[in-house]
């Protein structure tokens, strides 16, 4: 369920400042002809504009000045703000409220700041504490905008308003006052604000600067789970086998290519340890966010859903840690090799058939879990009956010892998957059945 928080009040001429700078700690930044007397050039730039009517000004500044314009004047403050309204699937809002709430004196160095984009030639200063940064009729657009660092302010008006609204509601005197003081540990908070001037007649280099502001590579969950205990370990353990010989294989960060032939990344990763233990729908279907999705405990702890992917035993071994490792991903290397070749064989192949040729174009992951299976005795189609689950302690294949047989098996595969699937439009339950009575016939 989504939802906004309106708050009702009387619209009027308001003033809008940001207010307690601290003069000493702000930086000025020179003119983009550098010299700070502005009689000293008239240097212009390729597009008209003087060179020393950009300025800009950095400070910090208490978070809760930002949310308290932020309740006044709503969405407004985002007007020039190209990636306002993106959704939040990466946990963001969730550790910026638990910062605030915890650790609301680290918010500075947690955070990467604010920039607002104020439409006129020069900074408005009413005293060196106070910049002046719009007085807005009722029926006008104000001259600034925040154009980076929406979700900070959002996320951080939600949790006030919440925490506000808890301590309205609370009839117990002494859970008020916890909420109260948590209040005000929470106001605390510091931000760093940088205020950019660009003269209203320069519309177009407004919004080329919160284009380039807004153009940085997007994090994705892969990035972040990337950086957790459990892989720093496992990337850890990769590249030391790499080093040694020991393994086959690293896991790399998205967009590394420092070890084309010996890496995948982690996403790609966790698809081929879905296959190898018999998971090949969710291998194939499951988006990042679903297979990498996790919960911080309260001890801080990452807590990841798929525990098939994600075991305790390897956060827990320390000596054994070779062990642990040929148990669960002792086939992940291969499974992704079979799949990257059945790619490269999928275009060669043809069938009379439609349907065997529609099992050939979707059946990559479903193919890989088989043959996985098929080479590893049937022993890792977890949660089956008379499975041991996914133990791959003694798999030893590489790509090499069944490369030559492959077409020929991808074309049995569909052949025969496409036989059962006749039977039913259900082609994944149908796969399934397959894989289970491969598993029990052992043919």
């Amino acid at each position: 369920m989504k939802y906004t928080y309106v708050i009702v009040q009387a619209y009027t001429k308001q003033t809008v400042c940001l207010k307690n700078i601290k003069k000493f700690e702000t930086l000025h930044m020179p003119p983009v002809s550098g010299f700070i007397n502005r009689e000293a050039s008239v240097e212009k730039c390729s597009g008209g504009l003087h060179k020393d009517m950009l300025h800009a000004v950095v400070f910090a500044v208490d978070l809760f000045q930002l949310v308290e314009i932020y309740d006044r004047i709503g969405d407004q403050l985002f007007n020039n703000n190209v990636r306002f309204g993106i959704n939040e699937m990466l946990g963001v809002d969730r550790e910026i409220c638990k910062t605030l709430k915890d650790e609301p004196d680290y918010f500075w160095y947690k955070n990467n700041g604010i920039t607002i984009l104020a439409e006129y030639n020069d900074m408005r200063y009413r005293s060196p504490e106070t910049i002046f940064l719009d007085q807005i009729e009722a029926d006008e657009e104000p001259e600034f905008s925040v154009i980076n660092g929406a979700q900070t302010i959002t996320a951080s008006a939600k949790y006030f308003f919440e925490l506000e609204y808890e301590c309205a509601k609370t009839q117990d005197a002494s859970k008020k006052k916890v909420l109260e003081a948590q209040s005000a540990d929470s106001k605390r908070a510091m931000v760093m604000v940088r205020v950019i001037c660009v003269p209203k007649e320069e519309r177009a280099l407004a919004k080329e600067i919160s284009v380039a502001l807004n153009r940085q590579k997007p994090v994705k969950i892969e990035d972040i789970v990337y950086t957790t205990p459990f892989v720093e370990k496992l990337a850890d353990y990769l590249d030391r086998g790499i080093e040694t010989g020991q393994t086959s294989f690293r896991i790399a960060r998205r967009g590394d290519e420092s070890l084309k032939n010996q890496q995948l990344e982690l996403i790609s990763f966790v698809r081929a340890v879905k296959a190898c233990m018999g998971r090949p729908g969710e291998a194939r279907s499951k988006s990042a966010n679903e297979l990498l999705k996790y919960n911080i405990n309260d001890e801080g702890k990452y807590i990841f859903q798929q525990k098939d992917v994600f075991p305790d035993q390897w956060m827990e071994a320390e000596e054994e840690k070779d062990t642990v490792f040929q148990r669960f991903y002792g086939a992940a290397w291969f499974a992704w090799q079979i799949s990257l070749k059945y790619d490269e064989l999928r275009k060669q192949l043809k069938a009379e058939k439609a349907d065997i040729l529609t099992v050939i174009r979707n059946g990559k992951w479903y193919f890989t879990a088989a043959l996985v299976q098929l080479l590893n005795g049937f022993s890792g189609v977890k949660g089956r009956a008379g499975a041991k689950g996914g133990d791959f302690t003694a798999f030893s294949y590489s790509l090499e010892m069944v490369e030559s047989q492959l077409t020929e098996g991808i074309e049995r595969f569909a052949a025969l998957v496409e036989y059962y699937v006749n039977t039913s439009k259900n082609t994944e339950y149908w796969i399934l059945i397959f894989l289970k009575r491969m598993t029990a016939t052992k043919t």
